[in-house]
């Protein structure tokens, strides 16, 4: 009988364990990936949507210098697509002689911007930075001819020592190197050369880079048309931070060679991974190519997002899936599903059943 009794205590005693664990953990926060409900609007080129679900977080507003897109506020950092046929504009501002806009683009824009050699190797489009929150996401179209051009297409300074307090990316000529290159002047474990995939073959390419910075640390993590490349998350050792009025700058360096140019289009900073994309499948992984549209409010409730349509180099009438990234990095694995030139969809969440309803 004593045997029997300890044997129920223990399993009483197990019983009180699992009901306060299960209490304990209940009152912990949760954390949902975003989730699409709805997108309403007229789904064409430089036309408004918005996007109503749940988990999208929030994304403040660090348009300091209050910028607009086809005259419209935004709330990234900066946007800019070289539509206007000007290089200095939405806050970028040209260092040295070297560019120019050339008809054509990575999409359905009719410019895209261009640094050539003309009398100095540097030649940088910078935006300055103000108020960070300590993380960058950047991404632009790049082309580079397959022939000798070389150089460092995007550096970011951190710090008031410009010689150490800085990063960049970097691609060679075909007689030295192809790939998507990196180092870090501020304490990197060493340069990065890059994966198999060339720079140099006269295509437009997606360029993304994530930047996580504090004194002494540094995070920097590459994507090419989508795919993670490499990252380094011990690159700051030596950084100083301290940002503001500082530069990412696009083209830093190019070499000097006949016919050499870095090409340019569609460039996106923010102080945030949040953001909303469209992509060419209906699961964020298996998407191949990838637009990132302009977001012109975000509710902080994370619940809605307005944003103005940028159909890049999909085509007028394509059928696309929506995308929602949060500050974290967290996406809805499966998109929601839109078709350009069509109006937005109806809300896809099915009502409740009813209840306490009776026939007399």
């Amino acid at each position: 009988m004593k045997k029997q009794n300890k044997k129920v205590n223990i399993i009483i005693r197990y019983q009180f364990i699992l009901i306060y664990i299960l209490i304990a953990t209940s009152a912990l926060p949760t954390y949902a990936a975003p989730a699409i409900t709805n997108v309403t609007g007229n789904i064409t080129h430089g036309n408004s949507v918005t996007i109503s679900g749940s988990g999208f977080g929030n994304h403040a507003d660090y348009n300091n210098l209050s910028d607009t897109w086809q005259s419209k506020d935004f709330l990234n950092f900066r946007f800019k697509d070289f539509e206007d046929n000007t290089i200095e504009s939405d806050g970028f501002e040209l260092n040295t002689n070297g560019w120019t806009t050339q008809a054509g683009g990575s999409g359905i824009g009719t410019r895209y911007g261009r640094c050539q050699y003309v009398d100095t190797r540097l030649i940088a489009l910078s935006a300055a930075n103000y108020g960070s929150t300590g993380t960058w996401f950047t991404s632009f179209y790049f082309m580079s001819p397959g022939i000798t051009s070389d150089g460092k297409f995007f550096r970011q300074y951190l710090g008031d020592n410009s010689s150490v307090d800085n990063y960049y990316l970097a691609t060679g000529n075909p007689s030295n190197g192809t790939e998507l290159r990196g180092f870090s002047e501020c304490g990197a474990s060493g340069t990065e050369w890059g994966t198999s995939t060339s720079m140099q073959d006269g295509t437009w390419k997606r360029v993304d880079v994530l930047a996580v910075a504090s004194t002494g640390n540094l995070a920097v993590t590459t994507w090419l048309n989508g795919v993670q490349q490499w990252t380094h998350s011990d690159w700051g050792a030596n950084l100083t931070y301290s940002p503001n009025g500082h530069s990412v700058d696009i083209c830093n360096m190019i070499e000097e060679a006949s016919g050499a140019y870095f090409a340019y289009d569609d460039i996106f900073i923010d102080y945030t991974q949040a953001r909303v994309e469209i992509g060419n499948a209906s699961t964020w992984n298996a998407c191949t190519h990838k637009e990132i549209q302009i977001p012109q409010t975000w509710n902080s409730n994370g619940q809605s997002i307005a944003a103005t349509i940028n159909r890049g180099s999909f085509g007028a009438t394509d059928s696309v899936w929506v995308y929602v990234v949060d500050s974290t990095g967290a996406v809805n694995s499966t998109g929601y599903p839109i078709t350009f030139g069509s109006g937005g969809g109806g809300d896809t969440t099915p009502p409740s059943s009813p209840s306490g309803l009776s026939v007399s």
